[in-house]
């Protein structure tokens, strides 16, 4: 047990004396426990607008593809419209 502890103590030394070495363990310590203390943030279902200037079958296909998505709700928005003006409807919590 003498061993354990005198080899730790030796580590600890060398981290308080590198710090370098601590501001790399401090930081990943940081990034780590948000991961960590965060919870669970449901990420289907974002509400994505959509103006399609075009209108041609390409830019069709791709509104298609992007509404096939588990993750994005494709919200239909009118060309003379701005989208700014349903962001902040949304965030205010009006539909």
């Amino acid at each position: 047990m003498r061993r354990v502890v005198a080899q730790a103590r030796k580590e600890l030394t060398q981290i308080c004396r590198d710090w370098r070495t601590l501001a790399l363990a401090s930081c990943s310590a940081g990034f780590v426990a948000p991961d960590e203390c965060v919870p669970f943030v449901d990420r289907n279902n974002l509400p994505v607008i959509v103006q399609d200037f075009d209108d041609s079958p390409a830019s069709r296909d791709f509104v298609d593809a992007i509404r096939a998505s588990i993750t994005l709700h494709v919200v239909s928005w009118p060309i003379d419209r701005n989208p700014r003006r349903l962001s902040a409807q949304t965030r205010l919590g009006r539909s």
